[in-house]
This record gives C-alpha cells, sequence and structure tokens, in this order.
C-alpha cells in the first residue's frame, strides 16, 4: 500500500517508480477565507466528522487563498451549503496518478522524473506531495495520455490491477503508435466532466524534446514547516489543536508570539484514511499527543512562485523541479488553484535558492 510508504528524508539516485492510478474523479475549489468563515460549519465537519470513509480530500491555505481537492463526494457536500459565487471550480474534472519509490531514503529526483516526460507531451497537471507518495492530477481526459507518456520513462513501472476496461483500452492504444513519432489527439471533455466546451488539443513529443515553461518569479518564504502524518482514528486525540491551527489563526499568532500570517501555510490532505499534516514547526510543541504522529526528519522552507497560474501552462513543475533534483536536493511540491510552493529542506534553502537564479529565476526573499 501507498501508506505504507513515507518520503525520503536525505540521499540522492533513482530507483524503479510504481505508478497507480486512483478511482476518484476529482475536483479543485477555491474559497475566499471570508467564505471559509461564513460556512466553519460544512469546514469542521469536512475536517473532522467525514460522511465517506475512503475519500480523497485536500486542504492547503497560503496567505492569498484556500484551494480544496476533493473527490465528486466531498466536493458535492461542500458546494450544497455555498452560493454559486462564494466558490470557483477549475474548468475540467481531473483523476490522479499515485506515484513512489520502493527504494526509501534514496530517490531525490521523483517530481523531476515524473513532470518531465508530461511536460515533454504538452499535459498540464497539478503536483500534491503528502507524506506518503506524490500525487500528479491530470485533466480526466487525458489520463491514458498521460499513462502512456510516463510508460515510455525509463524506471517507470505501471499498477495496471486497478485500472478500469477503458483506460486499459485507451492506455493500450497509446502503446501502440509507433514510438518517436509525434502524434497529435485532440479530444473534447464533456459537459458532464464540468470541462469547458472547447476542444484540448495534446502533442506528445519524443521524450528529449522538452518544452520551456514561461520562469515565474519566486518569492522564499522564511518559515519552517513541519512535514507530520497519521491514521484518521488518532485524529480524535489532537482534533481540538489542528481545529485551532486551520481555522483560528489569529490565537495560533497568540500562542507562538508573532503574526504568522504574512507567511501562512498549512496544509491537511486524506487518502485511504492516512492523513498528511504540514504547519509551522512552531506549533508542534502546542499539540497536546505528539505521539500519534509520524514526523519527518527535517523542517521544510517554501519557495512560492509569483502570481496566478491558471490550469492551461504546461512545463512549470519540471521547469523548478528538474535544477533542484540534479542538485541533490530534495523536493516537497504543492500545486492551488492559483499557483505553486515548492519546498526544500531548510537547511539547503540557501542553496536551492542560489541554483534557481542560475537557472534564471527571479528570486525574492520575504523579510520578517
Amino acid at each position: 500500500m501507498a501508506s505504507e510508504i513515507h518520503r525520503n528524508s536525505a540521499g540522492a539516485g533513482h530507483g524503479s517508480l510504481l505508478l497507480e492510478a486512483l478511482p476518484w474523479t476529482l475536483h479543485i475549489v477555491s474559497l475566499s477565507k471570508e467564505t471559509a468563515r461564513r460556512h466553519m460549519h460544512t469546514m469542521v465537519k469536512l475536517f473532522f466528522f467525514p460522511d465517506e470513509q475512503d475519500r480523497f480530500f485536500s486542504y492547503t491555505e497560503t496567505a492569498d487563498e484556500i484551494s480544496l481537492v476533493m473527490d465528486t463526494e466531498v466536493t458535492a457536500q461542500l458546494t450544497e451549503s455555498l452560493k454559486e459565487d462564494e466558490y470557483s471550480c477549475s474548468p475540467f474534472v481531473w483523476r490522479a496518478i499515485e506515484f513512489y519509490s520502493p527504494s526509501l531514503g534514496t530517490d531525490t529526483g521523483i517530481v523531476e522524473r515524473i513532470s518531465r516526460p508530461l511536460s515533454c507531451a504538452g499535459i498540464t497537471i497539478f503536483y500534491l506531495s503528502t507524506m506518503q507518495s506524490d500525487m500528479c492530477l491530470i485533466p480526466a481526459s487525458l489520463v491514458s495520455m498521460a499513462l502512456a507518456a510516463l510508460a515510455a520513462s525509463e524506471g517507470v513501472r505501471l499498477q495496471l490491477d486497478d485500472l478500469d476496461d477503458e483506460l486499459l483500452k485507451d492506455l493500450e492504444a497509446h502503446r501502440l503508435r509507433e514510438q518517436g513519432i509525434v502524434s497529435e489527439a485532440s479530444q473534447t471533455p464533456s459537459a458532464t466532466e464540468g470541462a469547458s466546451s472547447a476542444s484540448t488539443t495534446v502533442t506528445l513529443a519524443k521524450s528529449d524534446s522538452l518544452r520551456s515553461a514561461f520562469k515565474h518569479p519566486l518569492k522564499r518564504h522564511n518559515a519552517m514547516l513541519q512535514l507530520c502524518s497519521l491514521r484518521r482514528e488518532e485524529v480524535s486525540s489532537i482534533s481540538l489543536s489542528l481545529m485551532q491551527l486551520f481555522f483560528y489563526p489569529q490565537d495560533v499568532d497568540k500562542l507562538v508570539g508573532c503574526d504568522l500570517s504574512k507567511e501562512r501555510v498549512v496544509m491537511f490532505t486524506e487518502k485511504e484514511k492516512v492523513i498528511s499534516l504540514l504547519f509551522d514547526e512552531r506549533l508542534l510543541r502546542y499539540i497536546p499527543d505528539r505521539r500519534v504522529l509520524s514526523l519527518f526528519s527535517v523542517p521544510w522552507a517554501p519557495i512560492q512562485v509569483i502570481g496566478s497560474l491558471g490550469f492551461a501552462e504546461s512545463g512549470i513543475v519540471n521547469t523548478l523541479a528538474s535544477p533542484l533534483s540534479r542538485q541533490g536536493i530534495n523536493l516537497f511540491y504543492l500545486s492551488t488553484y492559483e499557483t505553486d510552493l515548492i519546498f526544500v529542506p531548510a537547511h539547503v534553502i540557501d542553496e536551492a535558492m542560489e541554483v534557481l537564479r542560475k537557472h534564471g529565476f527571479n528570486c525574492q526573499s520575504t523579510h520578517s
């Protein structure tokens, strides 16, 4: 099970990657912080009292936005309590491909290895790292194309047992294409998928024909973040602390004695009853029963892409991940509705920023 695999903390190298297409149809939703406060009861229920035991739910909050990724059932539970003008939804639905390396502690290049072939194929992706594994969200109409591009990459192994018949058929059709020949597939996601009526055209290119994404400016945060995980049945023992962390940030500021709002980054991602958390490391001491948490060994430092990215541009993840991975720097990556966040171990943040500068990024720093 992927939930038994934990993110490596050091080392370099490349083992084989195991890929699995997850069963859920997913939606990416954006809420304002005012909307979240107005619907506090609904938000608390989604976090701590889920109707669905086997669900996909991810919440990321920054200083500027709240971004959620949810399966269809959870999305319905949220949106039925909201007015149409209280939330925004991505223009199409998504499927998630989960990947992890069985060579624990030895593989620092997972993000780059996955994003590169998808960037070559011109496929836009939405990336979610967790404590257990990494997930790449693909527009649902392009999943078989994405799997074909990934399967052609060296050292990638697909888990085919759980693929539905239609996806297996589509994947086989892509595999039968002559290797190295550029081909075009124009597909129009249906209205039932929540997609726009315009057709989506994707070009499969040779794996060495990497697309160059625009190098968006970057902002370094001063915060150091703790990554950890726990199981759903253990949430009750720290639920009050988590509720304070996610829904009462002003109380959190009082605890640590400073204003964390300008650099706020928190994450709560649940899949298969395992929850990954990301929060300011200074808050760990205020969680009463830390024994239920599986803690990552070092804190993470965030680097944020400045500006609104949208969902059409491909190659962003690879453009950021590639120079860092090739330098042997471990990565944790989060896409949000508006932008992207890349995290590196805090002790190498200066090195990471210098690597990115040398590769043409305009890197800015925030000041306390």
